[in-house]
C-alpha cells in the first residue's frame, strides 16, 4: 500500500468517527430539551402530606417554647421584645465582682450578655450598667 492510500483510509475512518460523535451529541441535546413524560409531570398536591409535615416539623425539646419570636431584626440589628412593647428599666443595684459582676434591673438579676426587655447588657461597671438596643448604647445608674 502506498502512503497516499493509507492517508485516505485514515481520513475516512476519522470522518466516520466524527460523524458518529456529532450524532450522539445531538441525541443528548435533544433528550435534554425534550419535555418529560406526562406521568412525570403529574403535579404534587398543593398541601404537603401529614407524613412530610411531621418530618419537617422541628423536634420539640422539653421546656422549649412552642413558637419562637424574633428578638433581633437580622437586617437593622434592632432588638424587639416578645410583646413588642417597651419595658421601663430601673437599675436598683449592682453586685460588683471583678470576675462576674451582676446587676439588678427591673427585678431581674442579669450579667453581661443577658437581655432585659429590648436591651442586651453590654457592660457592668461599679456605678452603672451599659445596655444596647441594637442601634445605640444607653447607660443606667443606680436609682435611675
Amino acid at each position: 500500500m502506498d502512503k497516499k492510500r493509507v492517508e485516505i483510509i485514515i481520513t475516512a475512518v476519522l470522518t466516520v468517527v466524527l460523524i458518529l460523535a456529532v450524532i450522539n451529541s445531538m441525541k443528548t441535546v435533544k433528550n435534554k430539551l425534550k419535555p418529560p413524560a406526562a406521568a412525570a409531570l403529574a403535579q404534587p398536591s398543593q398541601q404537603p402530606s401529614a407524613a412530610l409535615m411531621q418530618k419537617m416539623a422541628p423536634k420539640k425539646q422539653q421546656g422549649a417554647p412552642e413558637i419562637l419570636d424574633w428578638l433581633r431584626c437580622p437586617f437593622s440589628g434592632k432588638v424587639y421584645s416578645a410583646s413588642g412593647k417597651s419595658v421601663k428599666l430601673k437599675l436598683t443595684g449592682i453586685l460588683w465582682d471583678e470576675k462576674m459582676p451582676q446587676a439588678l434591673i427591673s427585678d431581674s438579676i442579669v450579667k453581661k450578655g443577658d437581655s432585659v426587655g429590648n436591651y442586651i447588657v453590654v457592660k457592668i461597671n461599679k456605678n452603672s450598667v451599659v445596655l444596647n438596643d441594637g442601634t445605640k448604647d444607653i447607660e443606667l445608674t443606680v436609682g435611675q
